[in-house]
């Protein structure tokens, strides 16, 4: 048994079964990443009942607060003998959370349109300033990312 093919009327009705795939395919990818988040809260919330040592801050290890914020701040630093004239971008944390790595995306600062900096494990710190040396005096937007947690 089956159906017979829609009437010429019908068809200004139905769905083209690739707006259908496409919309299928969307939720799926969009089910798989809730399915990964909710298994990495999964994962952390674990780790934080095995853990038998408490985190002086909030008593969870590996889930930083809540109320974690990222301030940014632009200045300028005019250069010495040593080195030339930039623009330091400054990042900082409003607890005692480090930052563990930063990512800027920018078209025309850096090659390959973005930039990784990864502090070294004695050099972490709450706070890291990032010298940047725009090639032109044009307006620039950057989209930042940063890794943040604790020491260990």
């Amino acid at each position: 048994r089956g159906y017979l093919p829609g009437t010429q009327e019908m068809k200004g009705r139905l769905m083209d079964r690739s707006v259908e795939q496409d919309l299928i395919r969307g939720l799926s990818q969009k089910k798989q990443n809730l399915l990964l988040e909710l298994q990495n809260y999964e994962e952390n919330s674990k780790q934080v009942e095995l853990n038998t040592q408490v985190n002086e801050m909030d008593g969870q290890r590996g889930v930083i607060p809540a109320n974690t914020q990222l301030q940014t701040a632009f200045s300028v630093n005019l250069g010495s003998e040593n080195e030339s004239a930039h623009v330091e971008l400054c990042i900082s944390t409003s607890n005692d959370t480090i930052i563990r790595a930063v990512l800027i995306f920018a078209e025309g600062i850096f090659e390959n349109e973005s930039h990784v900096i990864h502090p070294t494990p004695q050099n972490l710190s709450s706070s890291i300033k990032i010298p940047l040396s725009p090639p032109k005096d044009v307006p620039v937007e950057l989209n930042i990312k940063a890794l943040v947690g604790y020491k260990k």
